[in-house]
């Protein structure tokens, strides 16, 4: 079995902080807002074994640089695998209800 570092970029955690607070507060769920937060961080974590175990997207140029789809809950996890540093770079959170080529199109894949 494979072990991958995982990379989650400042600006994704500080957006998945955003969600679990709006969901805590400015919907008063907390048990809800913890329960998503722990479902989150079992999906990225679950990356670091089986990276390649989810789906391209099917949306080009991100399916051709190879990347992927997780879903936790209602969001989606996009990352990419780099095979050579045995990393996973995971580029955005996103509500499955959103436009996801939108936001694809605004994350950085470098």
């Amino acid at each position: 079995m494979k072990h991958y570092d995982i990379i989650i970029d400042q600006k994704v955690e500080k957006h998945i902080e955003s969600i679990i607070k709006y969901i805590a507060y400015d919907l008063c769920n907390k048990q809800a807002a913890l329960m998503l937060l722990n479902k989150i961080e079992n999906s990225i974590d679950g990356l670091a074994n089986f990276p390649n175990s989810h789906p391209l997207v099917d949306e080009e140029p991100w399916r051709s640089i190879g990347v992927r789809k997780v879903y936790a809950k209602s969001y989606i996890i996009y990352y990419r695998v780099n095979e050579n540093e045995k990393r996973v770079y995971v580029l955005a959170i996103v509500y499955s209800k959103r436009d996801q080529f939108r936001q694809l199109s605004e994350i950085d894949t470098n």
